[in-house]
């Protein structure tokens, strides 16, 4: 629960005289009570009558000389807020109500109103993000607002009626912010009569909750936890969409073959793996839809052969009866290269065919720099050089690198159609860039999660791009470019590739399978070095690259 108070300004009175000049005055205040809830990850604790006192420093609005043609602004307004919330609080505003002047229903718009019930200083639009009111239309007034005296104003905008969702104008992380500083500012010109225009604008204070984590999220959906951890199955979107503290990251389970992985919400409002699927494909074992992300049956050419079956199949071929199960048996299990090679990954129209590779216990650091043709750790104990031979025994460890821990794991090497989870790719033939829902919808990630899709970066449908946009990672410019996707909380991996009976380039690309068709041979996929991140390359499918997944959202 959030501990609540609401202010109203009593009568925000714009003078506007002969020589145009306006001015404001007076104040009123009242208050509602509330709670404050603490949750911990541990048990719960509850502190009940949270303080929350707010105080308006400034007793008047005033704009002194407001000029036709010009813009000028009234007093800085102090909002001094005091209260025990771990969180801090938020600031938020609207104007007007029905009672400041009985029988004017003028003060149920967000209107400066003169008192002749006609004149008019129009409200800015709260979608407008004014650096000055130079850029307003006249007879117009707006809004600024700033956390401290030492930071920059807002750009000016406009304030929803009391009737409408109130703005959020500030907001802070910790009890001990300075005040609020608020300010409004108004554009007149010489047709405005001269008088005195007037409103009511209401401040309302609330303390900040207790950020959900993903572990609150898991425990309120009522999941169950196996070996100390909470199921990957288990996550659902509603699970994502609750967590409200960015970045959050968990351990989890994935209850194939129980794996423990690092998962994370992220800043771009999904729930992402942050460390690499290491999932050994075995063609002796049937992976269903509840517990692998199996989505779609006898669509875009599925057919047995495609290694699909339906667990009830007597009452429709759809998969869609009650109860009913898809199911998919892989035609290839996971070549096992820790022995020193990965021979056996045969290129023969691979580009349709599942192959996988399990190079063992690889960790890496983000913590890189760059030294010939050479990728090396910061403390110098690893060094991987491009991988051209079969020997692997100088690019895979079973130490697990201390400073990154288990999110360094490169996982395994998924050809295309093993990563959307299909023994025959050929039904796969156009591209579906411009319309990812068009691609396979199905996946070797857990039930539940998905492979990335990449389209065009203006249609939003590119997961890849708008992670690294949200963190500032996608640059052009400048070295290390890829050192963000490297740092924590997204801790992507260079783990190269595999072609041919050979790992190349481990260390030095990083390279993740999206599930978007390019061709009947190529499907997208992110690329990045440290010169350079292309999230929406194409390549030949019989390659194989990493997988990371993210929740699937409805």
């Amino acid at each position: 629960m959030k501990r609540r108070t609401k202010i109203s300004t009593g009568l925000l009175l714009l003078t506007l005289s002969a020589g145009a000049v306006v001015g404001a005055a007076g104040f009123l205040h009242s208050e509602k009570a509330g709670a404050l809830a603490y949750q911990s990850d541990v048990g719960m604790n509850f502190t009940f009558g949270s303080t929350l006192s707010v105080n308006i420093s400034s007793a008047d609005l005033i704009i002194p000389d407001l000029s036709a043609g010009m813009y000028a602004d009234s007093n800085i307004v102090n909002i001094n807020v005091d209260t025990n919330s771990t969180y801090g609080y938020t600031v938020f505003a609207s104007v007007g109500n029905s009672t400041s002047y009985p029988g004017s229903a003028n003060y149920e718009a967000n209107d400066l109103v003169h008192t002749n019930m006609t004149n008019k200083f129009t409200s800015l639009a709260t979608t407008d993000s004014l650096d000055t009111m130079v850029s307003a239309s006249t007879n117009t007034w707006g809004y600024a607002s700033r956390t401290s005296s030492s930071a920059a104003w807002s750009t000016y905008s406009g304030l929803p009626k009391y009737t409408e969702t109130a703005r959020q104008i500030a907001t802070t992380s910790d009890s001990n912010a300075d005040p609020v500083q608020f300010k409004i500012a108004a554009k007149a010109d010489n047709s405005q009569a001269s008088g005195t225009y007037s409103n009511v604008i209401n401040f309302e204070v609330v303390t900040n909750p207790t950020p959900v984590s993903l572990y609150d999220a898991y425990l309120s959906a009522g999941a169950v936890q196996v070996n100390g951890y909470f199921r990957m199955q288990d996550m659902t979107a509603s699970i994502c969409n609750a967590v409200t503290l960015v970045p959050s990251e968990l351990q989890v389970i994935d209850s194939r073959d129980n794996k423990v992985y690092w998962i994370a919400k992220l800043a771009d409002g999904n729930c992402w793996m942050t460390q690499n699927l290491d999932l050994n494909i075995d063609s002796g074992v049937t992976y269903t839809s509840a517990d692998t992300d199996l989505v779609q049956f006898n669509a875009g050419g599925y057919l047995t052969t495609k290694g699909y079956a339906c667990s009830n199949p007597d009452t429709t071929t759809n998969c869609t009866a009650s109860g009913e199960e898809i199911q998919w048996t892989p035609s290839r299990s996971t070549i096992n290269a820790t022995s020193g090679t990965i021979s056996g990954w045969n290129n023969t129209n691979a580009y349709n065919q599942p192959y996988s590779m399990d190079p063992g216990y690889w960790y890496e650091t983000p913590n890189w720099f760059y030294s010939s043709n050479c990728y090396t750790e910061a403390d110098g104990h690893l060094c991987n050089y491009m991988a051209r031979t079969h020997n692997y025994a100088n690019y895979f460890s079973q130490t697990q690198y201390a400073g990154n821990g288990a999110h360094g794991h490169v996982g395994n090497y998924y050809a295309w159609p093993a990563s959307v989870a299909i023994n025959d790719a050929s039904s796969y033939v156009d591209s579906t860039y411009a319309d990812t829902s068009a691609s396979p919808q199905n996946s070797i990630c857990p039930a539940n999660w998905k492979l990335p899709t990449i389209a065009a970066t203006n249609t939003g449908k590119n997961d890849f791009y708008n992670l690294m946009t949200a963190y500032s990672a996608y640059v052009t410019s400048g070295s290390e470019r890829d050192k963000k996707l490297m740092a924590a909380p997204l801790y992507f991996v260079r783990g190269g590739n595999t072609y041919s009976n050979n790992l190349y380039y481990a260390g030095y690309y990083g390279l993740y399978w999206s599930s978007t068709v390019y061709s009947s041979q190529d499907a997208y996929y992110l690329y990045f070095r440290s010169d350079g991140i292309y999230p929406t390359n194409y390549v030949n499918r019989n390659l194989g690259r990493s997988v990371r997944c993210l929740v699937r959202q409805p």
